[in-house]
């Protein structure tokens, strides 16, 4: 979600408020490239001091400030209306083993392999316990390096002639001992000992399908393009057809078709998504060929700009709210 002017200065003024000048000059300075794993890591651990010695009540209020400061909108965490609310609802009611378990991108390799098959994995080309263990030299020319815990801890490597080997270690070495919860109180990322997990690089043109489930059930998806620098969104029904939706700005892409191995992936996905009350399926399509990314569980951290706000409401009412 892109904050605009007023917003920002709320939000900063919260960060103030709330966890101290230090907190929000820290997380400014996380803009640089250079600096964000450490202010990453840092952030973190301030919010972590802060979280840790409230009560479960008290928690409650906080997922609730933290909704009002990021959409501007007030929220009964226990009676909540529409996608995003529920999504805050399922931060503090429905923090599973399950859930736990598969936002380390390791283990839910395992998951996926079990469901649907190593063929639709990504191949696994090392996983190592700390970013020291790593022999640059005997990987291939491309691959691509994560963090098994976080958001976007990752590093693609499209020649290996012309990294720089230490500023990557250095990234890593913050990005393992991050905490990623505490950013968006998400705590189904609370679980530690992260490890560096290496795959193959695909490279070719890639179509992400990001499926959006309910109850065990996919109801809809999106295809998102990037092509020639523009990225695209276009939302379908689980038929295929084109639905009148949309998330952030991007335009649709008018040439869209869908992969021809589409009800294979729809079903794989069906198998994934089941047990949960909600879930974002995310998987990718290259050359014909589709894969399992990952699965995510608070999509967007509740925070999105959906719409219209109509089809906010009806996709919220899938997420059943009951302890």
């Amino acid at each position: 979600m892109r904050l605009n002017l007023k917003t920002t200065m709320k939000w900063y003024g919260y960060n103030v408020r709330k966890f101290g000048l230090l907190y929000a000059a820290v997380h400014y300075f996380s803009r640089y490239e250079r600096m964000k794993p450490f202010c990453d890591y840092k952030c973190m651990e301030i919010l972590k001091k802060y979280y840790s010695t409230i009560s479960s009540e008290r928690m409650k209020r906080e997922i609730e400030e933290l909704y009002f400061v990021r959409t501007g909108k007030k929220m009964n965490i226990d009676k909540p209306v529409g996608f995003n609310e529920k999504i805050q609802w399922l931060k503090f009611y429905d923090v599973t083993e399950a859930k736990i378990r598969l936002c380390d991108k390791y283990k839910a390799r395992k998951f996926v392999r079990q469901v649907v098959g190593e063929k639709h994995l990504v191949p696994l080309l090392g996983v190592y316990q700390n970013i020291d263990e790593v022999d640059f030299g005997i990987l291939p020319r491309s691959f691509v390096m994560k963090s098994t815990q976080g958001c976007a801890y990752n590093v693609i490597v499209k020649d290996r002639r012309n990294i720089n080997i230490s500023e990557i270690r250095r990234k890593f070495r913050w990005w393992l001992r991050t905490e990623y919860a505490y950013a968006g109180l998400e705590f189904q990322y609370k679980a530690r000992n992260a490890k560096v997990l290496i795959e193959k690089y695909m490279g070719g043109q890639m179509d992400e399908y990001k499926f959006i489930c309910f109850n065990g059930r996919p109801e809809f998806f999106w295809v998102r393009s990037l092509q020639d620098g523009e990225l695209s969104r276009n939302f379908f029904d689980m038929d295929g057809r084109e639905i009148e939706f949309h998330f952030g700005n991007a335009p649709k892409k008018r040439d869209l078709e869908l992969t021809e191995s589409f009800q294979e992936l729809k079903e794989a996905v069906t198998k994934l998504c089941s047990g949960f009350r909600f879930v974002r399926v995310d998987t990718f399509v290259i050359d014909g060929n589709w894969y399992i990314g990952e699965l995510t569980f608070n999509t967007g951290c509740g925070y999105d700009d959906w719409g219209p706000e109509s089809e906010g409401i009806r996709y919220g009412e899938r997420i059943k709210s009951q302890i």
